[in-house]
């Protein structure tokens, strides 16, 4: 015997399966919207612009280090959605000193969270022994502040061992320097508007087991002569009140 579906419940069956899709739909939609007026203020736009500029014509020579262009892995760049980025490895003259430097803007501190090196670096098979990390002190332009060290080992196929010391540090609006990735979720935490005044990251990739002393020293010489005027904009004034809860360690 044959049953016949009451019409209604049919189209009951089919919107319960679309249901989930419609609500993510709806949700992206309205998180899309939300966002989009904090996003095109016309001073955050201004500033990503700004950024974007100074970045584009960031020099490829540095005091004495010459860089050459290096790509930047895909995963990273479908994570980090960049307004701008330089990533490149810089040779000193005259010497065997080698830094790889990715400087990176995000216009929304939310596309930071994933590129962290206690994260990604592990991720791609080095790994961080405990008591491997700290923070040192370099100069930025005119003003002594913090960067987060990381001493980085893997084995290779051989069973050589490999090293990589990474200097990290994230530059934010309003003088603000970061050190690690709980300074930035706490700003992404407290609201959009806060969150789209966006962030930049600096990371200085040493290649070789090198002292501490001589990365610091290194680190100085090639910031020292990184544009005044792109560090300027990276820090600039931006949003009154965008300086809330600075974490413990972070420098206005």
């Amino acid at each position: 015997m044959k049953t016949r579906m009451n019409p209604r419940a049919g189209v009951g069956l089919k919107f319960n399966r679309t249901a989930p899709i419609v609500t993510v739909v709806i949700f992206m939609s309205g998180w899309f919207l939300l966002d989009a007026p904090v996003r095109d203020k016309p001073e955050l736009v201004s500033h990503r612009s700004r950024i974007a500029e100074r970045m584009g014509e960031f020099p490829y020579q540095l005091a004495d280090w010459v860089g050459t262009d290096v790509p930047v892995p895909t995963e990273a760049m479908d994570i980090l959605n960049p307004n701008s980025l330089v990533s490149r490895r810089y040779r000193r003259l005259d010497s065997d000193d080698e830094v790889v430097m990715a400087l990176i803007h995000c216009s929304d501190t939310r596309d930071m969270q994933g590129h962290y090196p206690p994260i990604c670096y592990p991720a791609r098979g080095w790994n961080l022994k405990k008591g491997e990390f700290d923070r040192v002190r370099v100069t930025l332009g005119s003003e002594d502040v913090d960067m987060s060290i990381y001493r980085f080992r893997r084995f290779d196929r051989s069973g050589l061992e490999q090293t990589q010391v990474v200097l990290s540090m994230f530059l934010l609006p309003n003088g603000m320097i970061m050190t690690d990735m709980e300074g930035i979720r706490g700003r992404s935490a407290q609201g959009r508007a806060l969150s789209s005044t966006g962030v930049a990251q600096l990371q200085l990739v040493f290649g070789k087991a090198t002292s501490t002393e001589s990365v610091i020293e290194q680190a100085n010489s090639l910031m020292d002569a990184m544009p005044e005027d792109l560090i300027v904009a990276l820090r600039a004034p931006i949003l009154a009140g965008a300086t809330s809860n600075l974490t413990e360690g972070d420098t206005p």
